[in-house]
């Protein structure tokens, strides 16, 4: 009798897509069948209406708000250079056609004829020039600025998000920015008029000061 095909290798690596995408489905069905009823069934009323949209901004939008200002100019210095991330672009743009041939490749087998490997070959030249060809592409259009480009590593959102997202930080950081210079000024003025004052205070007579 032969080997159960799910004991194998291969079986259960079938398997598990399989069971992954049954719970996609079911989560999904779930979603569309409750709707707004979902968190209440899952958390109860009380903490379903504390976590929507609208109260999250009333009670901790403005503490949310100056955080994310302040820890703006770190966010800064996560941005990768420009090549790495035309490359992590390029490469979740050809995604979809480079990962059936990276899951396709090791099962050639090496005692294949000349033209089979030829051909394997031949892919994979292809697909590394399309990589090239579309890092080169984006590193032409990258933006300069480093939030911008940090928008655009952000996974299954749509080009347009990712732009609107990017302006978004560009703006908040600019706000960051005039923020701090005011504070800095405001810090400067006070210290200015201290010691203004306290030469005034030692410049004035004694008579005066007992007066």
């Amino acid at each position: 009798a032969g080997a159960n095909p799910l004991v194998t290798p291969r079986g259960q690596v079938l398997s598990l897509h399989l069971l992954g995408l049954t719970c996609m489905e079911f989560r999904q069905f779930t979603e569309s069948a409750l709707g707004d009823e979902l968190l209440p069934r899952l958390l109860g009323a009380q903490r379903a209406q504390a976590l929507t949209v609208r109260s999250l901004l009333q009670n901790y939008g403005r503490r949310a708000f100056l955080m994310a200002l302040r820890c703006l100019p770190s966010l800064r210095l996560c941005a990768p250079p420009v090549p790495i991330t035309a490359l992590v672009v390029a490469l979740r743009r050809t995604a979809p056609a480079l990962l059936p041939v990276l899951a396709l490749v090791p099962r050639c087998p090496r005692n294949s004829s000349w033209p089979m490997q030829l051909i394997v070959a031949s892919v994979c030249l292809v697909l590394f020039a399309i990589i090239v060809g579309v890092t080169v592409q984006e590193w032409r259009s990258m933006p300069r600025s480093r939030l911008r480009r940090l928008s655009l590593l952000l996974p299954r959102i749509t080009s347009r998000k990712r732009q609107w997202l990017g302006h978004v930080l560009v703006l908040a950081a600019r706000v960051a920015d005039a923020r701090t210079r005011v504070c800095l000024g405001t810090n400067v003025v006070h210290r200015v008029g201290a010691r203004w004052l306290a030469r005034l205070v030692l410049r004035t007579p004694v008579e005066v000061l007992n007066y």
